[in-house]
């Protein structure tokens, strides 16, 4: 008798686990959906907005083309000059605590 309420326990016990891994595998599942339909949704925004840029661009005078590129080319120095400082900076203060 003990040696059946053992295998019975047994049984609920895989049949416990076999649930649960099906329950886990829905879940995948699900999840797998979830992202798929973001980056779908985001991939199509994205190729829109470049689509959007490309059209833009494409309606930009030259020569005023060029001077965005110079501002952007401005902006990206500055940018640079920034970390250059923040680096000196964080140097400084480590040579301080030191």
């Amino acid at each position: 008798m003990t040696k059946f309420f053992s295998i019975a326990v047994q049984l609920r016990a895989f049949d416990r686990v076999h649930e649960i891994y099906q329950q886990t595998n829905q879940l995948y599942a699900q999840i797998n959906e979830e992202i798929t339909r973001q980056a779908r949704e985001r991939i199509g925004y994205l190729n829109q907005s470049l689509n959007d840029l490309v059209a833009h661009v494409g309606s930009i005078a030259p020569e005023n083309l060029v001077q965005q590129a110079y501002a952007l080319n401005q902006e990206h120095v500055d940018f640079s000059n920034i970390v250059v400082d923040l680096g000196v900076l964080q140097h400084n203060e480590l040579q301080n605590v030191n």
